[in-house]
């Protein structure tokens, strides 16, 4: 048996008659990030009683508590998402892909209440309640303790598939000789930059001086700094520069060392930047991310796995749900160093619903990163664009399995396809 293989430990479950049932719903979402929302929406929109369940006080996942931004290029952004950046637009909360992940957090609430979808903050889903291999609701952890939501569909939006695994689908984990995920990130935003002009070059030999010295220690290549047009406003960056590999982002007590060690990372940027970059001498910190940005931990085995080959080729398929035209993006999993292969200008690959329906277990549909995918095609599709967008595709389908009464593996593509495309144009 091979680690793309292997089957995640089944949990063993409290009878369900001992929890109090705290709702009944035709479809439930765990997480409410990009996928989440993506899927919640998308299935409200279609007629679906729908129930949003998420851990944190707000919405958004990675683009609010994980301070992720901008958004990744691609195409394939009509629909869900290209709704929400007209809507932060408005605020003013948008410029090109960056955006305000207080204006996202106030649009996704505004969203889901015109969708018509119910949601719970401060709740965590933390087991599935199965009826043989269909999965017939949610166990949650909530400040009244733990309770019980039925449901007809359920959608993992977890981004960790920890619904899809505790269930008992098969998943991947890491590459395959070592296991080992791509390296996590604490992203953090500085303010009172003066000036965006830099000599790269000079910085960059300054950093790796830094590095040889002890001065710094961040496991990076090269120098990062608050990019000009990262953020909304002027005099302000969002950086993507600390590493922390080697991190099980299912894993408690790593989470815990990379929150501690990325929080260490951010301070000796601040110090190197304040120190040897004129723009930058009187900046200072505004926040970090309130979750260490993992990107990649259990990608669940499906009916298709998409493949790096799926990629470079920019494969198409008949049962399409989503488009992306990210490159392969392999943060590495040790240490120092990057992975970045192009896809050719003006072409996508897309991405089939099969990728979306977890081997063994019925009633359950996969939205976001953790889809089926190697570690190599998961680096492309891990995008929050493309997460919005395969969250729509597992809405609509939790939408028609529920409207036609069939398990989501029999949903009709042709009227998944349809709906979508509807979807994408409205």
């Amino acid at each position: 048996m091979t680690s793309e293989d292997k089957i995640g430990p089944k949990h063993v479950l409290e009878p369900a008659k001992r929890i109090k049932i705290l709702d009944r719903t035709e479809v439930v979402v765990a997480g409410g990030g990009p996928a989440g929302l993506g899927a919640a929406i998308a299935a409200s929109r279609e007629g679906a009683k729908v129930l949003l369940l998420e851990r944190y006080g707000c919405l958004g996942g990675m683009a609010t508590v994980g301070l992720v931004g901008p958004f990744m290029s691609t195409i394939g952004t009509e629909g869900v998402f290209r709704e929400f950046l007209n809507r932060m637009a408005e605020l003013g909360g948008v410029r090109g892909y960056a955006f305000d992940p207080e204006a996202f957090k106030y649009v996704a609430d505004k969203m889901i209440k015109e969708a018509g979808v119910k949601v719970l903050l401060h709740t965590l889903a933390v087991a599935p309640i199965m009826w043989g291999k269909n999965l017939t609701g949610l166990f949650l952890e909530t400040k009244s303790g733990r309770r019980a939501i039925v449901s007809k569909v359920t959608i993992d939006a977890t981004g960790d598939g920890d619904m899809a695994a505790a269930a008992g689908a098969p998943y991947g984990f890491g590459r395959k000789e070592d296991r080992l995920t791509q390296s996590s990130t604490l992203f953090f935003r500085v303010g009172g930059i003066t000036s965006s002009h830099v000599n790269r070059k000079l910085l960059n030999k300054k950093f790796q001086d830094s590095k040889r010295n002890g001065e710094i220690s961040i496991p990076q290549e090269h120098l990062a700094l608050p990019e000009k047009g990262s953020t909304v406003r002027k005099g302000e960056g969002s950086v993507n520069w600390t590493r922390i590999p080697k991190v099980n982002g299912t894993d408690p007590l790593d989470l815990t060392r990379a929150e501690i060690e990325g929080r260490r990372q951010v301070w000796e940027a601040i110090k190197f930047y304040r120190k040897y970059i004129p723009s930058l001498k009187n900046c200072y910190l505004i926040d970090t991310a309130s979750e260490i940005g993992v990107r990649e931990s259990r990608r669940i085995i499906g009916d298709y796995m998409l493949t790096e080959q799926d990629i470079i080729k920019t494969h198409k398929f008949k049962d399409t749900i989503a488009k992306c035209s990210y490159p392969i993006d392999i943060h590495s999993p040790t240490g120092p160093g990057l992975r970045w292969v192009p896809l050719k200008p003006g072409t996508w690959y897309e991405i089939p619903y099969r990728c979306l329906l977890p081997k063994y277990v019925e009633y359950l549909i996969v939205a976001g990163r953790c889809i089926s995918s190697t570690h190599e095609a998961q680096s492309s599709l891990r995008i929050m664009p493309t997460c919005f967008a395969t969250g729509q595709a597992a809405g609509v389908a939790a939408s028609l399995s529920v409207r036609d009464g069939v398990p989501p593996r029999k949903v009709d593509i042709t009227k998944l396809q349809t709906i979508l495309n509807r979807q994408r144009k409205s």
